[in-house]
């Protein structure tokens, strides 16, 4: 759902991603005072912010803030990101298929996987997903393969239908 946008800089003392990194303390709270992307670090919820602000009406959940991790090696792929539940993601590679997008992929507990697609937002910092839904770890491959086999938005919308009728996913925009 789009809503304009007033963000302010707080504190996210319990972040997952600040357990290893206490820089990572940082979120931005909407207007309403919801909490989103816990485990920024204070300049990365800076130029979130300030995307966020440059965007205008965009779409919180579906929203990603990218980070810098120099010491996690992904093997050329990235960036990384977090979403707006405080979930690393990581852009793995361009989609063979749909220019401008990346497979993204994050666990987000013991059971569960969050896989889709995303972009970056014509402002720096800005990310988002075109599209997601959730899986177990092992369906996580053929989810995987089938989002790579998608060749236009007509099909990503086809790939989320299927997935989230398993349960999981959230609509695709």
């Amino acid at each position: 759902m789009g809503v304009e946008l007033r963000m302010r800089i707080v504190p996210a003392d319990d972040a997952a991603l600040g357990s290893g990194d206490p820089t990572r303390r940082w979120a931005l709270a909407d207007r309403r005072g919801a909490v989103r992307w816990p485990g920024l670090t204070r300049n990365e919820a800076e130029a979130l912010a300030a995307a966020l602000s440059a965007a205008g009406t965009v779409d919180l959940d579906a929203t990603l803030g990218q980070v810098e991790l120099g010491v996690v090696l992904s093997d050329g792929a990235g960036p990384y990101l977090v979403d707006a539940d405080g979930v690393l993601v990581l852009a793995v590679a361009a989609h063979p298929r749909l220019d401008g997008l990346a497979i993204a992929m994050a666990t987000t507990d013991t059971d569960h996987a969050r896989i889709g697609v995303v972009r970056p937002r014509a402002v720096p910092a800005g990310w988002e997903w075109v599209a997601r839904a959730g899986c177990a770890p092992a369906d996580r491959i053929r989810a995987l393969d089938e989002l790579a086999a998608t060749g236009s938005p007509e099909g990503l919308r086809q790939w989320h239908r299927r997935w989230a009728e398993r349960g999981a996913g959230p609509p695709v925009p």
